[in-house]
């Protein structure tokens, strides 16, 4: 398989649901593997949330809207597969395409296959053709990548022979235009690949922490567990919620669902809690769950716990 999908609490309404997808899928589109960073300024903006199978598919029982049916995918092929669906259709997260011990498709990056990819099998070969993936446009985007990876190990061989030189202490005659040289690949470099945008909202968060001197990262752990951050040297993994109302009150209710306090508590082995940010307030709250919540106390909550948010957990 090309991907390992981490648990997540989203379908295909959750506001953070393309943010886990873009995480889980390496930033890159599930079918053809274009990366965000190939496609300039625009990078997130050009991929997509594609149900894996589609919604008309008519099936009264299945769910397509579920996080398990849904799947980054970049604009181009995301309208080439439209509404396509077959059992013919390889699934990225379960069969291999590209790699693996047995991959359904091959070549593609070197003169000798014309930068063509080559079926090994059926599925394959309809793989190939429903995304088009020798198409001059795909094929372009291959040739690209293999010239920035050969820039990359340029850069690396360079920095091998420098290190080189300066370690024996000799032969340092060339010094100065290999390292010109290095500084023109790095320059281009740079040209070439603009720096991956991040979501607004976790953004603002994570200058909200580092301003109060708070060490955080964001981190798209399974269960929901989107960012670190550390109080009272004691780390905690927390879940983010962004509250886009104005309430100001001095206190403010939450409610947390019981089913997800009980696999948090079997299945982490590590502190966590919540993170409510309001984003027109410009305020966020902590609530540590597994220093505030006991979980003997669980199964008598009912199906939501009521937890209260107040200047104590409110992070200045």
């Amino acid at each position: 398989m090309e991907y390992q999908r981490k648990f997540r609490w989203a379908n295909y309404e959750t506001p953070k649901c393309k943010v886990y997808l873009r995480n889980d899928f390496s930033h890159e589109c599930a079918y053809c593997k274009l990366q965000e960073k190939e496609v300039g300024f625009i990078d997130a903006n050009y991929f997509e949330i594609d149900h894996f199978r589609p919604q008309s598919d008519g099936n009264q029982v299945f769910n397509p809207h579920l996080y398990s049916n849904l799947y980054y995918a970049c604009e181009k092929c995301n309208g080439e597969k439209s509404d396509t669906w077959s059992e013919m259709l390889l699934d990225p997260c379960k069969e291999d395409v590209f790699s693996g011990g047995c991959p359904a498709i091959v070549d593609g990056y070197d003169a000798d296959s014309l930068y063509k990819y080559t079926a090994q099998n059926d599925k394959g070969r309809y793989y190939i053709d429903t995304f088009k993936l020798n198409s001059r446009y795909h094929i372009r985007i291959r040739k690209r990548r293999i010239n920035r990876e050969n820039n990359i190990r340029q850069i690396d061989v360079l920095i091998d022979e420098i290190l080189h030189k300066l370690d024996n202490k000799k032969e340092l005659i060339n010094l100065e235009q290999l390292i010109k040289q290095l500084d023109q690949l790095r320059l281009s470099k740079k040209k070439e690949l603009s720096n991956l945008s991040s979501d607004e909202n976790f953004e603002l968060v994570e200058k909200y922490l580092t301003l109060r001197g708070i060490k955080n990262s964001i981190v798209f752990e399974e269960y929901n567990m989107d960012i670190k951050i550390k109080r009272e040297e004691i780390s905690y993994y927390c879940e983010l919620i962004i509250d886009e109302s104005d309430n100001d009150n001095e206190v403010k209710l939450k409610f947390l669902d019981t089913e997800k306090l009980k696999i948090w508590f079997t299945k982490l082995r590590y502190q966590f809690g919540m993170l409510y940010y309001y984003s027109k307030l410009d305020k966020l709250y902590f609530y540590p769950i597994s220093k505030l919540i006991n979980e003997s106390d669980i199964n008598g909550f009912g199906s939501r716990k009521q937890i209260k948010l107040t200047k104590a957990n409110l992070i200045v």
